[in-house]
């Protein structure tokens, strides 16, 4: 009973969305351009009718390992400005760094321990006179 009542708000729910699927695909293009690649699956609304300029290349990854972002820019081009967003991001070169530590843990653990003895991070007192 309760997947029947959940079933028929989806339904209700997505109604009016279905009823303008036609002019919705009208809007939708498939990107080819990179067929084989993660963007080749992605779907792309025509943003030059929107007001939009056309997407710029992916920018260089920001790490080369490890995990990084990249990102794609817009500009708008209409005085009255435009919907949606001017940026978009992905995360890129998530393989391992060879001998990769976490940093946060390597900076720790050099400053807190020498050799296998730990000792107190040491802190610097102010000399000044006030």
């Amino acid at each position: 009973m309760i997947i029947w009542l959940i079933a028929s708000a989806l339904s209700v729910a997505l109604l009016p969305f279905l009823a303008n699927a036609d002019e919705i695909s009208k809007d939708i293009q498939f990107d080819d351009e990179d067929v084989g690649s993660e963007e080749s699956n992605e779907l792309h609304f025509n943003s030059r009718d929107q007001g939009w300029s056309e997407w710029s290349a992916w920018s260089s990854c920001s790490r080369s390992c490890n995990g990084g972002v990249s990102y794609q820019i817009r500009k708008c081009e209409r005085k009255s400005g435009c919907e949606g967003e001017s940026t978009k991001y992905k995360i890129c070169n998530m393989q391992a760094c060879p001998d990769s530590q976490d940093f946060r843990a390597g900076n720790y653990m050099r400053s807190a321990y020498i050799g296998s003895v730990p000792r107190s991070p040491v802190r610097v007192a102010s000399l000044s006179g006030s």
